[in-house]
């Protein structure tokens, strides 16, 4: 099982965020913000459980401008020159992490919030006995099919013809992209005057499930990983 899950909205140093401080969002956060959604769904669509792992940490900018006051997520291209001053940084912009599954599949995963052009790629292939299967959220309506000893497929969603489980979760007809079904939530948001893309700082929480424990395991792995691989 490999993939990544990739974004651009910290490639300058000029972009900032709360989460790229340790004391506001934790002492990992690309692994912890975006690494642990990758992981979530190959569990969700596989049962595999991560046993141990290897982590390469790097933090890009150590030292970025920030703004003198708050900055919403994702609004880099829409802020305007501002008073900027230097703040330390030890959250990691990119991670290369090395999986070992119970039961022995192995796996990789890449997560990056400094690769340009990718806006939000969250990418899987799972390589079996007899195929491969690959998807990309980027172009979310589409599941590659892999296979050996015959043409590979390009399979796009369509609920008629999907199992009863896969279809159940499937909230929109064949040929309407997820999306179609949401401008009510953005219509509601320009009513109440709230900006859809503001996202605030997140309540602190227990862990809703089991899941949310496996998440924090293993990103307290991937800390102690880059503590041993000295940073």
């Amino acid at each position: 099982m490999t993939g990544c899950y990739v974004q651009d909205w910290l490639l300058l140093d000029t972009d900032y965020n709360w989460r790229v401080l340790a004391a506001e969002g934790g002492e990992l956060r690309a692994v912890a913000d975006i690494g642990t959604h990758w992981l979530d769904l190959v569990h969700a669509m596989t049962g595999l459980e991560v046993e141990a792992l290897c982590a390469d940490l790097l933090t890009v900018h150590p030292v970025r401008r920030r703004p003198k006051g708050e900055v919403e997520t994702f609004s880099g291209k829409l802020g305007k020159e501002a008073d900027l001053e230097p703040v330390s940084i030890t959250t990691e912009d990119y991670g290369a992490i090395l999986l070992r599954f119970r039961g022995g599949a192995r796996g990789s995963l890449v997560v990056s919030q400094v690769t340009a052009g990718r806006k939000n790629s969250l990418r899987y292939e799972l390589a079996g006995e007899k195929g491969a299967l690959a998807w990309n959220s980027e172009n979310p309506e589409e599941l590659w099919i892999g296979r050996r000893g015959g043409p590979n497929e390009l399979l796009m969603r369509d609920p008629s013809i999907l199992s009863g489980p896969a279809r159940a979760a499937v909230g929109v007809p064949g040929g309407h992209a997820e999306g179609y079904a949401t401008p009510s939530s953005s219509t509601s948001g320009r009513s109440t005057g709230m900006s859809p893309g503001a996202i605030s700082r997140p309540r602190r929480r227990s862990p809703p499930s089991s899941t949310a424990t496996a998440r924090s395991s293993c990103a307290r792995r991937c800390s102690r990983a880059s503590g041993r691989a000295g940073g």
